[in-house]
């Protein structure tokens, strides 16, 4: 049942906006000024197309950050007393106790967790067992606290996700912030004042996403994405892919070969003809342009690679080929951008009309082909067919199951693109086997592929928003292929 969670239901599923500390009424300006900026004041808050909650969200920010306002007046209804308020680009922010006219200690301490940019918007790791703590605990709360965990620095034993640690070190995790200041003399991110130390437990097999590391009490502690601090020595950080694609264009172009799971032998034209290794190999997860004037039919392909003055030959059997589509598929017109998935081979290709403009390997769903008939989520196969891009996230935390105190969840997967929910484009951040089935039934990529992804397609995610929904005053989503 864990291999499924890879690819889990997302906080798209769906409007459920999991408030962060409640409070009688929101902080405002002062009388004589107007309002520039709202806050979101919870972990997360609902944009909508008009002053009013009926229908879909356009999109949300989250806990810490702000957006500019449109107007400095709201838009005052039944269902939003302290009323809608226009923000940019487009859309609506209600003033309940989800926002807030001026930064709150919640907003300004929830700021130091928002994502950085970049191809990794957090660092990663893999959790070991360990609480989650509202503060940092002093020795005997934590000694207390954690013993049920065992020693800490002891990764325990292979986790069932399939290749979920594939990526996790075991080195140390050595301060590198100061301690961040709504932490010190005992402080937290929320207002209320806690009586309980842990916020909840952080099974092992789970992942931590985190911005911060510093030193206190003794120890390293990692701020998490949502407020909470860990102690370093229970998690293992992973080290992030090197994997990317590449662009097209100029000398780069189709039809060209992956080499995915392992190097492939270079091989040279012997004079009687026959094929023999030159003794040096293709890398692995490296591409190889081909050579598209001479037949691609037989054993051998022909690359524009040369040893010298020598023509270089890859083996068919030890090559993925990428084609360029001549023929736009069905409901896609020539001037759109859209994306090209293949699971048996795992690549993905993306076009803008009928130009091929990057390919990448990706990881579909570990069960392969689906089947019709077979649930596509219980047998971890990626759906084939056309489908639209409907919501994106800048991150996403994915889970088999609802609420804070669940059982296993990864934190903050990176450029979560949802095209068939609970099915989305996304960055795996835990291995490094892209090209090879991997996953629960999404499309694993690349961080550096993600990022280049999410920005490619639309609907664009516009500055300060963490997820936008497609159409509703936003643009129509990117087209997405999946083929055998």
């Amino acid at each position: 049942m864990l291999r499924w969670v890879a690819c889990a239901l997302g906080v798209l599923a769906q409007v459920l906006a999991f408030g962060g500390p409640s409070r009688a009424e929101a902080p405002g300006p002062r009388q004589d000024e107007a309002p520039q900026r709202i806050w979101a004041d919870a972990r997360m808050a609902w944009i909508y197309p008009e002053p009013r909650r009926a229908g879909h969200p356009v999109g949300y920010v989250r806990a810490g950050a702000s957006l500019a306002l449109r107007s400095p007046e709201p838009t005052r209804t039944r269902d939003c007393p302290g009323g809608y308020f226009a923000v940019a680009p487009l859309g609506y922010l209600c003033l309940d106790r989800h926002t807030s006219l001026a930064a709150t200690r919640y907003s300004n301490s929830m700021g130091l967790t928002l994502p950085r940019g970049g191809a990794l918007p957090y660092d990663y790791a893999f959790s070991d067992g360990t609480p989650m703590y509202w503060r940092v605990p002093n020795r005997s709360e934590w000694e207390r606290r954690e013993a049920l965990f065992g020693p800490a620095g002891r990764p325990r034993g292979a986790f069932a996700g399939h290749g979920h640690e594939q990526l996790a070190r075991s080195a140390p995790i050595e301060p590198e912030h100061a301690v961040p200041a709504f932490l010190i003399d005992g402080g937290s991110a929320f207002r209320e004042k806690e009586s309980r130390i842990e916020r909840r437990k952080m099974p092992f097999g789970s992942m931590l996403a985190y911005g911060r590391s510093f030193p206190a009490a003794g120890r390293t502690w990692l701020l998490s994405s949502d407020g909470t601090v860990v102690p370093a020595e229970r998690v293992r950080k992973f080290q992030p892919s090197e994997f990317h694609g590449v662009a097209l264009g100029g000398a780069v172009r189709l039809p060209l070969a992956w080499v995915k799971r392992t190097a492939k032998p270079k091989y040279r034209r012997g004079s009687q003809g026959k094929f023999v290794r030159t003794g040096a190999v293709w890398a692995k997860q490296t591409f190889v342009t081909l050579d598209s004037a001479e037949s691609m039919a037989g054993e051998y392909l022909k690359t524009t690679h040369r040893d010298g003055d020598t023509p270089l030959f890859i083996a068919a059997s030890d090559a993925v080929v990428v084609d360029e589509r001549e023929k736009l598929p069905w409901g896609i017109e020539p001037r759109d951008r859209w994306l090209f998935v293949s699971i048996t081979r795992g690549v993905l290709v993306a076009y803008e009309g009928t130009r091929a403009v990057f390919t990448t390997l990706v990881s579909p769903g570990l069960g392969g082909v689906p089947l019709p008939g077979r649930d596509p989520v219980e047998f971890s196969t990626t759906p084939l067919g056309h489908y639209r891009m409907k919501f994106k996230h800048l991150t996403d935390d994915m889970s088999p199951e609802h609420g804070d105190q669940r059982s296993y969840w990864l934190a903050d997967v990176p450029y979560a693109q949802y095209f068939d929910q609970p099915f989305a484009i996304h960055v795996s951040y835990w291995h490094d086997s892209f090209g090879e089935p991997m996953s629960a039934g999404c499309i694993n990529v690349s961080p550096r592929d993600g990022k280049w992804l999410f920005d490619f397609t639309d609907p664009p995610l516009p500055a300060g928003w963490h997820g936008v929904q497609a159409g509703f005053g936003n643009p129509k989503g990117t087209w997405v292929v999946i083929v055998r």
